[in-house]
């Protein structure tokens, strides 16, 4: 069996990349087989997360937004029975982001309509529909 170890900014204090294998190879199954997975940043300097040609192990656009939806209506249910001035706001501002994001849901549905009546989707490492 294999452990699988993500090794983000966010996760690293002053240990080297050899001290955290150290300390969670101590943790787990001494056999288990500890991987490294580094991300190449893009041309703005951060890290992709869209699939596409240059980043095949990406998120489809339509999982991230429908994950942004579920974690923004959660976030609501937090505030709902608030009936401050200020949650009453926020409340607000969280709807129209949501609504927002459901319009980007359709807007993307719309797009892959218009691709899929091109041709089949050969995943993000196949023949382009449109573009080079």
């Amino acid at each position: 069996m294999a452990t699988f170890f993500l090794v983000t900014p966010t996760n690293v204090g002053h240990e080297t990349l050899g001290d955290i294998e150290k300390i969670i190879q101590a943790k787990v199954d001494p056999m288990a087989q500890l991987t490294h997975v580094t991300r190449k940043t893009g041309a703005m300097g951060t890290t992709p997360i869209l699939m596409s040609r240059t980043n095949p192990d990406g998120i489809p656009l339509e999982d991230i937004i429908d994950q942004l939806i579920a974690e923004m209506n959660e976030k609501q249910e937090y505030i709902e029975r608030d009936k401050s001035l200020a949650a009453q706001s926020l409340k607000l501002n969280s709807r129209q982001i949501i609504d927002l994001l459901i319009r980007i849901k359709r807007i993307n549905n719309e797009s892959r309509n218009l691709l899929e009546a091109i041709s089949p989707d050969q995943g993000p490492v196949g023949k382009p529909r449109v573009g080079n």
